[in-house]
């Protein structure tokens, strides 16, 4: 059985996904193929990616730990944020340093919702749900954005989505969803995450740092990788890494009560030997499963556990202090 079904799979790699693949990515040229090739494979012949090489990660990691330094000079979004998040209060450095990080992926986060100068490319649309992908500053592959009008209150489904027990216990993606840490009340905390496989992609694991605001009404969350030496790479995983500007905003819509708007954005590097232009279908198709599928699943089948009175609760509780 496992003979056919490998014989099977690897005939539809060759008569399906790759010619599939091709007539979508038909705008790469040879001259960007090259380029391609000279940035991954450089003279010594060795394929230099960071699929196994996390020093890149870990060098991006700790720039962002020190820019917490000038940040009350900054304008615009980053003394906004800066002065709703009180850093002060944290004695730790490492705290520090984690909740600069956390800064900085929130205002990238807030860019990519606010901006009109990134070129979003559609990758699948239907029912209020559109599935597109384009480049950002700062990340060298395509980031994923999501965008959905669902039928529930901002708050039910901010809950849904936020909780760690009810993510772990009901997101089919996770097999461990876990706060380890609170840093701040109200503002920040540490989780911990692993998925299972999903499509082409094994296990992966995580740690992060997670901060939320309030945001035109509604809600907006972030959780970029961090380090911290008690959380090293789980055996049998690969550790993934998500750079600082990802997370979602869960919005209210005017004059259509009980209904809100969800928007995320997704340029986790899962690492591994997966070639880009599978995961490029793999996340597509995933976000729009997502918003599709799991969500609707998740209210149908525990939105009466969830009251539109207990949800206010909850999300009031988390923003209590801020």
């Amino acid at each position: 059985v496992i003979e056919m079904t490998i014989g099977s799979t690897l005939q539809k790699f060759y008569t399906a996904v790759l010619p599939n693949a091709l007539k979508k990515y038909d705008f790469l040229t040879p001259e960007k193929d090259r380029a391609y090739l000279l940035k991954h494979i450089p003279g010594s012949g060795e394929m230099n990616t960071p699929a196994i090489d996390q020093k890149s990660d870990m060098k991006m990691i700790h720039e962002l730990e020190g820019a917490s330094k000038d940040r009350e000079e900054k304008k615009g979004i980053s003394t906004k944020l800066y002065k709703k998040l009180p850093i002060h209060e944290l004695t730790s450095s490492q705290h520090k340093k984690w909740a600069s990080i956390a800064l900085d992926s929130m205002e990238k986060l807030i860019y990519k919702i606010e901006s009109t100068e990134i070129d979003w490319k559609t990758v699948k649309t239907m029912n209020q749900i559109e599935v597109s992908s384009g480049m950002v500053p700062d990340i060298s592959y395509k980031v994923f954005r999501g965008e959905g009008v669902i039928h529930t209150s901002p708050e039910k489904l901010y809950q849904m989505i936020f909780d760690a027990k009810f993510t772990e216990k009901h997101n089919p993606n996770y097999q461990y969803f876990k706060v380890e840490e609170t840093l701040l009340k109200g503002y920040l905390e540490i989780v911990y995450v692993r998925t299972n496989p999903i499509g082409p992609v094994s296990p992966r694991d995580n740690i992060k740092v997670r901060y939320w605001r309030r945001y035109k009404g509604g809600y907006v969350v972030t959780a970029p990788s961090i380090l911290w030496n008690k959380y090293p790479q789980a055996k049998g995983f690969v550790r993934a890494y998500d750079p600082p500007g990802g997370g979602f905003a869960i919005l209210p819509i005017e004059g259509k009560k009980g209904f809100c708007k969800m928007i995320n954005f997704m340029g986790t590097d899962v690492k591994g030997w997966i070639p880009r232009i599978v995961l490029d279908m793999t996340i597509g198709t995933e976000i729009f499963k997502f918003y599709n599928e799991t969500i609707p699943h998740f209210l149908r089948t525990h939105g009466r556990d969830i009251t539109a009175e207990s949800a206010r609760e909850y999300t009031e509780n988390y923003f209590r202090t801020s």
